[in-house]
C-alpha cells in the first residue's frame, strides 16, 4: 500500500477506530468462548456488552471512510 501515498487524516482516524474496535471484539470473542466452555451466562452478558460497545467506533470509522468516496 505504500505506493498509494500517505493516508489522509480521515483514513488514519478510521484505522485507529477499527484497530480499537477489533481489540474489543477479540476480547469479546474470548469471553464468549470461555462462557460456553464453563457454562456461565454472566460471561455471555459481558461478552455481548463488550461487542455492542464497539458500535460507536465502527460507526465513526464507516462515516470517515464514506466521506472518501
Amino acid at each position: 500500500l505504500a505506493h498509494l501515498g500517505q493516508p489522509s487524516s480521515r483514513e488514519l482516524d478510521a484505522s485507529t477506530w477499527l484497530h480499537e474496535a477489533c481489540a474489543h471484539l477479540h476480547h469479546a470473542s474470548a469471553l464468549f468462548t470461555r462462557a460456553v466452555k464453563i457454562k456461565r451466562s454472566s460471561l455471555l452478558v459481558a461478552a455481548a456488552s463488550e461487542a455492542l460497545a464497539t458500535a460507536p467506533l465502527l460507526r465513526k470509522a464507516r462515516a470517515s471512510l464514506t466521506e472518501l468516496r
